[in-house]
C-alpha cells in the first residue's frame, strides 16, 4: 500500500510573485475629454498652423476612404495596453480628407502637399521636476513615415524656448517605422529639474506615402520609485521552522534595483549569502532551539534598504507514522478496526486527528477508532498526528473497498473428479457475493483425508478407498449463508487392469446349433470377442455376452479381450469348442409278414 505523506511544521500562505512598475506616474493624458491644455497646429519652430494641408487633430476615427485616385487605408486598432483603446488619439490628418462628404479624418497625410511643411502641437502639462532626476517620457506610438517627419520636443513654462528631445533617448527609437502601435520610452535627463513641462509635437510632411500618417496616445511623465526591500514569499513570514525545512524566499521586484542579496546568518545548511531575485532555503540542522537573523538587502547601485527578520529553528525530528485498518474489505453495515503505531519523534506526540470520508464516526481522535461503513464504495482515510513541532499528515488513498452484500451462491469446482487411489485433488470456491470481509468457508469431503475445512481454496484433498463420494460447501458472509451438495462428484477408482474370464453353457455341440457365451471378466470397461471357426456373422463382437452359432466342425478357440483405463487382458482359451456332425437317423426296413 502506497502511501502520500506530507510534513507540515508551520502553516505558509504563499502569495504569488509578482512584479511592480519601477516608476511612478507624474502626469498623464490620453485625450479624452475636453483637452483644454492641448494647442493644435500652432506656429511654432516655423510651422505652417492652420493654413497647411495636414493638420494635428483629435478624434475618435479610424476609417479610411477614397480621395479621387488615393485609396486611404483604416488606421490599425489600438491594442488593449492603451487606457480606452480605439478612443481619441492625437494624430495628423489632411484638409484633403477633411473636405469629403462625409470627410475622412483618420491617421493619414495628403502627400501631394508642399515637402518639409511642419506642424505643430504643444501641450501644457503643468507638472513642475523640479529638484527631480531620472524623469521619463513614455507613449503609445504609430508611425508610418521617416525618422525625420517625427519630433518630440520640450520647454519650460510658456516662455520657455523648445528644446528637441534626442531620437538616440528614446527605445524604441522614433525612427522605427511601423504600421502597428508601439509604446516607446524616453530616457534622457532634458525633463529633470523643469518648473513648468510642456511636450511639443512636431510633424514634417513628406510625400512619401499617405498611410498611416503620425499618431500619439497615452502619453505619461513618470519618475523612478526608491528601491525597497520586500519579501513576498512565503507570507507571512515564518518565525519557526524545523530541521531540513525548505522555502523558496522571493523578493518584490523592480526595475530601478540592481542587486538583491539574501543572508542567513547561520541558519542555512547551504550558503548562507545568495544573490538574485528568489532564494532556495534548508534549515540547518541544530541540536537544539536557535534563533537566526535573516536579512534582505537591495539596491540601485546607489541606495540600499535591508528587510530583517527572525527565524527560530528546531531539531524537529518527525515522527514516524504508522497506520492501519482491518479489514479492508467489507460489506455495507460493517467495521473496520483502525489502529495507530506511529513512533513518536523529537518531542512527544500531543494529538492525533482521523477523518474516514463515508465512515462513522466522519473524524476520531482515539488511537484505535472502530468505524462503521454503511454505503457501498472506495473510501480514503486521512491521519494527521501533531507534537510541539508541527503537524504531520498521512493519507492511505481508496484504502477501503466497501461493497454491497447480498446472500451468497455457494458453487465450487475440483482439478479433476476421477482419481485413483492415493491421488490428491484441489478445489475452487466458485460462490459469489464473498468478496468482502466477514466471508467464511465450510467443505465436507466424506471419504477423504481431510474430512472438513475452511480454507476457501482447499488443496491437497487425498482420497486412498475406491468408491464414489459426495462434496458439500456452505459458504457464509454477514448477510446469509448457502450450501451447494453435489452427490456423487468424486468418484476413485481401483485403477487395477482388467481380469479376462468367461463362461459358455456347453463346450460340445453338434454343428448348426448356436450356444450363449458368459462374460464373467472383472473390471472391464469393455470386450472384444473373437470366435474361430464361428459362422461369418459371428467371428468377432463385442457384445458383453453374446450368442454364438457354429456350422463347422471342429475343435476351435474363443478369445476374450477385457479393456479399462488402466490396461488390456487377453483370455484365450484353445480347443474349446468341440463341434461335431449331427447323428444320422435311419428308417427301419420293411418286412413282409405272412
Amino acid at each position: 500500500m502506497g502511501h502520500r505523506i506530507s510534513k507540515i511544521a508551520l502553516t505558509l500562505a504563499i502569495s504569488t510573485l509578482y512584479t511592480i512598475s519601477a516608476h511612478s506616474q507624474l502626469w498623464s493624458t490620453d485625450f479624452e475629454g475636453t483637452n483644454t491644455n492641448v494647442t493644435l497646429n500652432t506656429t511654432d519652430l516655423t510651422s505652417v498652423g492652420l493654413t497647411g494641408d495636414n493638420l494635428w487633430i483629435i478624434n475618435a476615427n479610424y476609417a479610411g476612404g477614397t480621395v479621387g485616385p488615393l485609396t486611404i487605408p483604416p488606421t490599425p486598432a489600438q491594442p488593449t495596453g492603451i487606457s480606452n483603446n480605439n478612443q481619441n488619439y492625437l494624430h495628423i490628418t489632411s484638409q484633403l480628407g477633411l473636405i469629403q462628404v462625409p470627410p475622412i479624418t483618420n491617421a493619414h497625410f495628403n502627400p501631394a502637399a508642399p515637402s518639409g511643411e511642419s506642424y505643430f502641437t504643444e501641450i501644457a502639462t503643468g507638472l513642475s521636476t523640479f529638484g527631480q532626476t531620472g524623469i521619463s517620457l513614455r507613449f503609445w506610438l504609430l508611425n508610418g513615415s521617416p525618422a525625420s517627419q517625427v519630433q518630440v520636443y520640450v520647454k519650460d513654462g510658456a516662455t520657455g524656448t523648445w528644446a528637441l528631445l534626442n531620437n538616440a533617448n528614446f527605445s524604441p527609437g522614433l525612427g522605427n517605422i511601423s504600421t502597428s502601435w508601439t509604446q516607446t520610452t524616453y530616457t534622457g535627463s532634458q525633463l529633470n529639474n523643469l518648473n513648468d513641462i510642456f511636450l511639443g509635437f512636431r510633424y514634417l510632411a513628406s510625400p512619401t506615402g499617405n498611410m498611416p500618417s503620425l499618431a500619439i496616445d497615452d502619453i505619461e511623465i513618470i519618475a523612478p520609485t526608491a528601491v525597497v526591500a520586500n519579501i513576498i514569499q512565503p507570507n507571512p513570514l515564518p518565525t519557526t521552522l524545523c530541521s531540513g525545512d525548505t522555502i523558496t524566499f522571493a523578493a518584490q521586484t523592480n526595475a530601478s534595483i540592481t542587486s538583491y542579496q539574501w543572508n542567513f546568518n547561520g541558519g542555512s545548511a547551504g550558503l548562507q549569502t545568495l544573490m538574485g531575485t528568489t532564494a532556495s532555503f534548508t534549515a540547518a540542522n541544530v541540536i537544539n532551539p536557535t534563533l537566526f537573523n535573516f536579512q534582505l538587502i537591495v539596491s540601485d547601485g546607489v541606495t540600499q534598504d535591508i528587510q530583517t527578520f527572525q527565524v527560530t529553528i528546531f531539531p524537529c525530528n518527525a515522527p514516524n507514522i504508522s497506520i492501519s485498518g482491518s479489514p479492508t474489505a467489507v460489506c455495507a453495515g460493517s467495521q473496520v478496526t483502525y489502529t495507530n503505531n506511529t513512533v513518536p519523534g523529537s518531542t512527544p506526540i500531543t494529538g492525533v486527528l482521523w477523518t474516514f470520508p463515508g465512515g462513522t464516526p466522519g473524524t476520531s481522535t482515539a488511537n484505535n477508532p472502530i468505524v462503521t461503513y454503511t454505503a457501498p464504495g472506495t473510501y480514503s482515510v486521512f491521519f494527521e498526528v501533531t507534537d510541539s513541532s508541527g503537524t504531520y499528515r498521512d493519507t492511505l488513498t481508496n484504502y477501503i473497498n466497501v461493497l454491497n452484500c447480498p446472500p451468497p451462491i455457494a458453487n465450487f469446482n475440483a482439478s479433476k473428479t476421477l482419481l485413483c487411489p492415493g491421488d490428491c485433488i484441489s478445489f475452487t470456491d466458485q460462490s459469489t457475493n464473498m468478496g468482502a470481509a466477514g466471508a467464511s468457508w465450510l467443505w465436507q469431503f466424506p471419504g477423504s483425508d481431510s474430512v472438513t475445512t475452511t480454507t476457501r481454496n482447499p488443496q491437497n484433498i487425498c482420497y486412498q478407498t475406491p468408491g464414489v463420494y459426495d462434496v458439500y460447501l456452505t459458504a457464509t458472509n454477514v448477510n446469509g449463508s448457502d450450501t451447494r451438495y453435489r452427490a456423487g462428484f468424486i468418484r476413485v477408482d481401483s485403477c487395477l487392469s482388467p481380469l479376462a474370464q468367461f463362461t459358455v453353457e456347453r463346450r460340445n455341440i453338434c454343428s448348426g446349433t448356436c450356444i450363449q457365451f458368459t462374460n464373467t471378466s472383472l473390471r472391464a470397461d469393455s470386450v472384444n470377442w473373437t470366435f474361430y471357426g464361428a459362422d461369418a456373422p459371428y467371428f468377432n463382437t463385442t457384445t458383453r455376452s453374446p450368442i454364438v452359432c457354429y456350422s463347422d466342425t471342429g475343435k476351435f478357440d474363443v478369445q476374450l479381450v477385457a479393456a479399462n483405463r488402466h490396461g488390456l487382458n487377453v483370455e484365450l482359451m484353445v480347443e474349446y469348442i468341440d463341434v461335431r456332425e449331427s447323428p444320422q437317423v435311419q428308417a427301419p426296413e420293411d418286412r413282409t409278414i405272412l
